[in-house]
């Protein structure tokens, strides 16, 4: 009888803590996903100093920046992102207004931070010529990714100043014959 309790004792504890193991696996949710970025995903135009942000909510075909600039001349701006999936890079590609693919910009891979630290870029065209900017992105914080953003739109649609063939030493804008200070 001794025997058959001793017996009937382990098998129901090992039976219990058998039983628990196993609830304890399949009860126990997995942890949770923590968010391994600080922001979430938005990437940046930088142009003559001033940041130009999209975000992750930002409608894929919403508007844009706009900026006119002189044609045949070369302008210089930076692209970057922060709240980027971690070893991705954010990428831009610029259509003409019919489609037409003009090419594409990278800005640097993230980092462990969600960092896309921006990189600078060299853009000119003809007269007339129009080029949207749209972004692709992994989110950091958020399952998916943002593709074909239109975020910036350069005009190329304004004369270049004319030389001026009799500079003034006084002039406070030398060598153009249009100049926006008022004096």
């Amino acid at each position: 009888m001794k025997l058959h309790r001793r017996l009937v004792a382990r098998v129901a504890a090992l039976i219990m803590g058998l039983t628990a193991a196993t609830v304890g696996l399949v009860a126990a949710p997995p942890a949770a996903y923590a968010a391994s970025c600080q922001t979430d995903a938005h990437v940046y135009f930088i142009y003559y100093g001033s940041l130009y942000v999209k975000t992750e909510y930002d409608p894929v075909d919403g508007g844009t920046y706009d900026f006119h600039l002189y044609y045949n001349t070369s302008y210089t701006f930076q692209l970057g992102g922060n709240g980027i999936e971690p070893s991705t890079t954010p990428r831009w590609e610029a259509f003409r207004p019919d489609n037409g693919y003009v090419g594409s910009n990278e800005s640097s891979t993230a980092s462990g931070n969600c960092v896309s630290n921006q990189k600078s870029f060299s853009v000119s065209a003809g007269p007339g010529e129009v080029f949207t900017y749209k972004a692709n992105y992994v989110k950091g914080n958020h399952d998916g990714e943002v593709r074909g953003q239109a975020h910036f739109r350069l005009f190329f649609d304004t004369a270049p100043p004319v030389s001026d063939p009799d500079p003034d030493p006084n002039d406070p804008c030398p060598g153009v014959r249009i100049c926006p200070i008022e004096y």
